[in-house]
């Protein structure tokens, strides 16, 4: 999706599959960004998937 120029965004799922919260859930994405992405993504782009691209994502980009 990256190399495709996909706009991509990470949020919390629920419990039982995901993290607790948007600060776990960008842990889990930096872990597996290092050792298995060989850090394709920096921390502004993992910063991005959180806030720009959530709210591009849910459509409040103009509101946030």
């Amino acid at each position: 999706m990256k190399a495709a120029k996909i706009t991509m965004a990470l949020g919390t799922d629920w419990l039982p599959s995901g993290s607790m919260n948007i600060l776990r859930e960008l842990q889990c994405a930096d872990s597996l960004n290092t050792k298995y992405y060989a850090k394709a993504f920096s921390d502004q782009e993992l910063w991005e998937l959180v806030t720009k691209n959530g709210a591009l994502a849910a459509g409040f980009a103009t509101q946030l």
